[in-house]
């Protein structure tokens, strides 16, 4: 969500509606537009969406007409994206076995600038600070150094005894 907007996807084809929420008792639909593909993830920052995808990568989608979005650009990346958060003009991916931080200055041209080798199936992530914590499948919660995006840092690891599908961070507690 963002100010009286709340984004709402359909994973299965590929669709992101924008809903006026500023009278929650009566949301309606502000915007709407359909990419394609098979759409894993979204979040959003004052004026774009940054929406992950199966199979295709990252699309930037231009939201500060809510409207009428439009999408700005396409950067493909291997494997299929679980997980996308944006801060501070970065988009951080959890794309498949590696953990992807793409600079989205120019949202137009977004450039892939680092990644970071997870060794295994990253499904979620979350930061915190200067941490980026990551829920890999079959080795729990991984830790990423990250206070200069380009250059990751291996921190940590919390093993846990099955699969690791979430993650969320509040304060020094991971969960």
């Amino acid at each position: 969500m963002t100010g009286d907007y709340a984004f709402v996807v359909n994973g299965r084809d590929g669709e992101l509606w924008i809903i006026d929420i500023s009278e929650p008792s009566a949301p309606v639909e502000a915007g709407f537009i359909n990419p394609g593909g098979s759409l894993l993830a979204v979040d959003v920052s004052v004026s774009f969406a940054c929406l992950g995808y199966h199979r295709s990568g990252l699309r930037v989608i231009d939201v500060s007409t809510p409207a009428a979005p439009t999408e700005t650009s396409l950067l493909y990346t291997d494997g299929m994206v679980t997980q996308v958060l944006y801060q501070k003009n970065q988009v951080y991916v959890a794309n498949s076995y590696n953990l992807k931080i793409i600079n989205v200055t120019a949202p137009e041209a977004p450039v892939e600038k680092t990644i970071y080798d997870t060794g295994d199936w990253a499904a979620d992530i979350t930061l915190a600070g200067n941490y980026a914590y990551l829920a890999l499948y079959g080795a729990g919660v991984q830790i990423a150094d990250i206070p200069n995006p380009a250059e990751p840092e291996f921190a940590g690891n919390f093993e846990t005894d099955n699969y690791a599908e979430g993650v969320a961070a509040t304060g020094t507690n991971v969960v």
